[in-house]
C-alpha cells in the first residue's frame, strides 16, 4: 500500500528541526519505547521534515532511540546529513527519509 513508502523531508538543519519540536520519553515498566513528538509553535516545521505531532520516534538509522536519550538523538541527528527515523504514527510505522540544507 502507498502507506509504506517512505516519507521524504527536508529541512534546514538539526537546529531548526530541534526548536521546531519536543520530545517526551515514552516509558513502559521504567523501559523508554520510544519518543513522543510534539510541536512547539507551528506545526509547520516540524511537518516539513516528515513528522506530525503525535508521532512516536522509534529508530533512527537503524538504532533504537529507547536506548538513547534525548540529547544523543538530538547529537546523533546533528553529526549526519540525512536521516533514516522510523514513527509509528496512527498504530502504523512509517519510515522518514529526512535530508538536512537549504
Amino acid at each position: 500500500s502507498s502507506s509504506a513508502e517512505a516519507i521524504t523531508g527536508r529541512i534546514a538543519g538539526p537546529d531548526v528541526l530541534f526548536t521546531a519540536m519536543r520530545a517526551q520519553p515514552l516509558q513502559d515498566a521504567g523501559r523508554v519505547l520510544g519518543y513522543r513528538l510534539s510541536a512547539q509553535g507551528d506545526p509547520a516545521m516540524m511537518r516539513q521534515a516528515g513528522f506530525e505531532p503525535g508521532d512516536l520516534l522509534i529508530s533512527m538509522n537503524g538504532s533504537n532511540v529507547g536506548e538513547l536519550d534525548v540529547e544523543e538523538v538530538f547529537e546523533r541527528l546533528s553529526m549526519v546529513d540525512q536521516a533514516v527515523l522510523v514513527v509509528e504514527r496512527d498504530g502504523a510505522e512509517r519510515t522518514i527519509r529526512l535530508e538536512f540544507g537549504e
